[in-house]
């Protein structure tokens, strides 16, 4: 998702017209959506793995 999105943004900055100011909110609002979304993401996976990992090396003690 972030790779489109940033081609999709290369594309329209490489276009002859500008971006209207609306058109340039919602770019910035899906990117923002994007970003948010993967660190979610990120945060969750992390949370998992160190709670997986505490929980399987306690076991061993």
């Amino acid at each position: 998702m972030g790779e489109a999105l940033f081609d999709l943004e290369q594309l329209l900055k490489s276009q002859k017209e500008a971006l209207t100011l609306e058109e340039a909110n919602i770019l910035q609002t899906c990117k923002f959506k994007a970003v948010r979304q993967f660190m979610a993401g990120v945060i969750t996976g992390a949370s998992v793995a160190l709670e997986d990992m505490y929980f399987n090396t306690s076991l061993c003690i």
